[in-house]
């Protein structure tokens, strides 16, 4: 047989189940068709191969996002950017200048801001009614669980003084006179937004074809889009728009969100729908997402010890479950029987628990079911709850991008936790050494840019690296309380890490037996990097670079400075 390519003369990393190494890998069509050495694989060398000397570079399985907002680019074109500005004047004064540059605009979007900047209580409208009163004023958090809106957008979705905190952990705050004062939190943001008008399928089109362009430079080839919404069309069509046109160049696998105010029967629409939704290979939606909490920063976040400041809804508080947990119960026993795997964001500790309570609950109305549920973010988990995950055959979506500390670290959960829950948040090895699968992702929108290779960098030293922070803030690197290692026995081993941002997210999503390792039969999708991990210290794991990435035999990305 003739290969179409052969990559040789490196150093192959194939996360296989014996974590084996090779030199060499031939290609044909899609499929990896060859493993080993470098003479044999140029034996499958023919007129029209495409050969490649990697020069002892290293090949890794392409990486795959284990949880993203991947469809969500559009906002990242169409809206105001807030992200990394440091004050409120600089947020003001960049609002001010984005209204003046689209006059015809009838709804003015943004997305970035820190929460850091208004303690306790978030930003009001009256320093958006100064910019333009006229037209609704939307503009996310950088969590995305929180909105700062102008008066017309409150007017717009009806939000008075009298209007109700809606159920799922809704916050819609209030300032000393009793009206909305600008900020509404969790589920009370659905309340403005679905009144709103959505992006078109174009835009939304526009928008993934950019994050894919992004993300296939950094190494990925796959994505789990961790939230869609039943009934706001316009992204789902657009990827499917995407995958009928074979202008996709990585895999997608999505989750419908589910709310409190859902009813059980809607679990049943759910399951007709992905029978509709499903574009093969490239697009399907197999997992029910249920949003558990909120952030520790917007006062949401569920917990089982009470925050230690003062919060609007009192002392003693610890957030509120988005759904109680016999609701939960119920509906997580439902999208089980319906053959959906759920994945759930849960941040505070009570979250968690509740969360696996759940689907202890569903095994015993269900049985044991290969679903392969995940609990993503996992800030805050009570030990005793980690040995849950693999008696339930759970997997930890893990956020390594941020277990090291910067400003919310020392301005809100400290303050908010007490130093002794600050200094024991994002557990990792504890997973690990209690046979617990691991899957690494980034939150992207919240995270960007998504370096694979910085989540590896971070957990393994759980220290702040040098150079661009996807996620996080400083006010001086240079301050040495910023170097220090957040909880270190908490660090991991390369070899699990790149196993989370390869194998496992593809067996988190059904697609272990396709992708996810270098192995004969499975698609040709790798990414050849300029360094050898293991011959690097730990602290410079990010400054590798990513040269070339194949997916389905194909190249979609191909570094400038690489030479073939």
């Amino acid at each position: 047989m003739t290969a179409d390519l052969i990559l040789h003369n490196g150093f192959v990393y194939t996360v296989d189940s014996g974590a084996g190494t090779a030199q060499a890998v031939a290609v044909k069509d899609d499929k990896i068709i060859f493993v080993g050495n470098s003479e044999d694989a140029l034996e499958y060398k023919g007129e029209t191969t495409n050969t490649i000397d990697m020069k002892g570079r290293m090949l890794l399985p392409s990486f795959f996002e284990g949880h993203c907002h991947c469809f969500e680019d559009a906002d990242r074109i169409h809206s105001c950017k807030l992200r990394d500005l440091g004050t409120v004047d600089d947020y003001l004064r960049v609002i001010k200048e984005y209204v003046e540059k689209h006059p015809d605009y009838t709804v003015i979007r943004g997305i970035g801001w820190k929460n850091n900047l208004f303690p306790a209580a978030g930003p009001t409208k009256g320093l958006l009614d100064e910019i333009r009163s006229d037209i609704p004023i939307f503009l996310y958090s950088s969590d995305h669980h929180s909105a700062w809106v102008n008066s017309k957008a409150l007017e717009t979705a009806g939000i008075t003084r009298d209007t109700p905190n809606p159920p799922g952990g809704g916050v819609i705050e209030h300032d000393a006179l009793g009206e909305p004062s600008g900020t509404v939190r969790e589920s009370a943001i659905d309340i403005v937004e679905d009144v709103l008008p959505d992006y078109s399928v174009e835009q939304y089109m526009q928008g993934i074809k950019q994050f894919q362009a992004k993300a296939n430079s950094w190494g990925f080839t796959g994505a789990f889009e961790a939230r869609l919404f039943f009934k706001r069309r316009n992204r789902i069509e657009a990827v499917k728009r995407l995958a009928s046109a074979g202008e996709l160049t990585m895999r997608f696998r999505a989750a419908y969100e589910i709310m409190p105010d859902n009813s059980i029967a809607d679990v049943g629409e759910y399951a007709k729908a992905r029978e509709l939704d499903d574009s093969g290979e490239f697009f399907q939606v197999n997992t029910i997402k249920f949003c558990q909490d909120g952030v520790v920063e917007g006062l949401t976040a569920q917990l089982i010890e009470p925050y230690l400041v003062e919060t609007p809804m009192g002392s003693d508080f610890k957030g509120e479950p988005k759904f109680e947990l016999e609701q939960y119960k119920i509906f997580a026993a439902e999208c089980e029987k319906q053959g959906f795997q759920i994945h759930v964001h849960a941040i505070g500790d009570g979250a968690t628990r509740y969360s696996l309570d759940a689907f202890a609950y569903s095994r015993q109305q269900n049985g044991r079911k290969d679903l392969r549920n995940a609990i993503t973010h996992l800030q805050l988990v009570a030990p005793e709850d980690i040995k849950r995950f693999r008696d339930l055959d759970v997997i930890a979506n893990v956020n390594t991008y941020w277990q090291f500390m910067e400003d919310y670290h020392f301005e809100i959960r400290i303050p908010y936790l007490g130093k002794k829950r600050a200094d024991m948040q994002f557990p990792l090895k504890s997973f690990i050494d209690a046979g617990v699968m691991i899957v690494t992702s980034s939150d992207y929108g919240g995270t960007n840019p998504v370096n694979p290779l910085f989540a590896i960098q971070v957990g393994m030293t759980r220290t702040m690296p040098d150079g661009a922070l996807p996620y996080g803030v400083v006010s001086d690197r240079h301050d040495p309380k910023y170097k220090e290692q957040l909880w270190p026995e908490e660090k991991a081993d390369l070899k699990d890490l790149i196993a989370s941002v390869t194998y496992n997210p593809a067996y988190a999503n059904f697609l272990d037996e396709l992708t996810g390792s270098i192995e004969v039969g499975k698609s040709a999708d790798m990414v050849l990097l300029d360094k050898n991990l293991f011959e690097l210290p730990a602290a410079e794991i990010s400054k590798a670079k990513v040269l070339m990435t194949v997916f389905k035999g194909k190249t979609v990305f191909q570094d400038a400075s690489f030479d073939e």
